[in-house]
């Protein structure tokens, strides 16, 4: 696969480093963060197949809602130690991230699906 057919994001190897396209012509390296300069039609192999990609959205996405639920808990638990009755404001709010969250999830898995039908 040529440089060029990369979307930026996507991780790849180039002369045994492992890289992630972050410009038209520039990927970083993934263990230094060192910017590296790469031509249109230089040779890479993906680091990921499309299964592991979506795996990895995924596995954002559930750390995403893994950190809100945390998040809510605390709340919670401050607010009962506060003695007031806040907690259906809070509820309120939770849901509405959690409705931004699952319209995210289903936006990347439309996109990831699309992406697949024009490969």
């Amino acid at each position: 696969m040529k440089f060029s057919d990369l979307n930026i994001g996507q991780r790849f190897s180039y002369k045994g480093i492992e890289l992630e396209k972050s410009g038209p012509l520039q990927a970083t390296e993934t263990t230094t963060g060192k910017l590296r300069p790469i031509m249109r039609a230089a040779t890479v192999d993906l680091v990921n197949s499309r299964s592991e990609g979506r795996q990895n959205e995924g596995g954002s996405l559930d750390a995403l809602r893994r950190a809100l639920a945390a998040y809510h808990q605390t709340c919670l638990s401050l607010l009962q130690a506060q003695g007031e009755d806040r907690l259906p404001d809070v509820e309120a709010a939770y849901r509405k991230i959690q409705r931004a969250v699952e319209t995210c999830s289903q936006t990347v898995e439309q996109h990831t699906t699309a992406k697949g039908r024009s490969s």
